[in-house]
């Protein structure tokens, strides 16, 4: 609940009635661009696209959330390996 408290108290300096409501909604606000713009970058590497076509984020906190998430991706990498003939499980290396 602290980091709650801190993240409210820093949003009071810009909005001085913001309560933890709206905390909350601002931090739901975040996540759903940052997800947007990870998606964009994503989807453009999928597609091979050129130097040229490359999505640059404008997000300030862009890069300070890319590691959290390229480590969840990282985790989801485990899984069944439905070619081997066993069937074991891989775990990334």
């Amino acid at each position: 609940m602290q980091a709650w408290e801190l993240f409210k108290d820093k949003l009071q300096e810009i909005e001085p009635e913001a309560n933890f409501a709206a905390t909350k909604k601002k931090i739901e606000h975040m996540r759903s661009a940052f997800k947007r713009e990870y998606k964009k970058v994503k989807e453009l590497k999928r597609t091979g696209a050129g130097a040229n076509d490359v999505h640059v984020p404008n997000l300030w906190y862009f890069n300070l959330l890319l590691p959290i998430l390229d480590k969840k991706d990282e985790q989801s990498r485990c899984g069944l390996d439905t070619l081997s003939s066993d069937s074991e499980y891989i775990i990334p290396a």
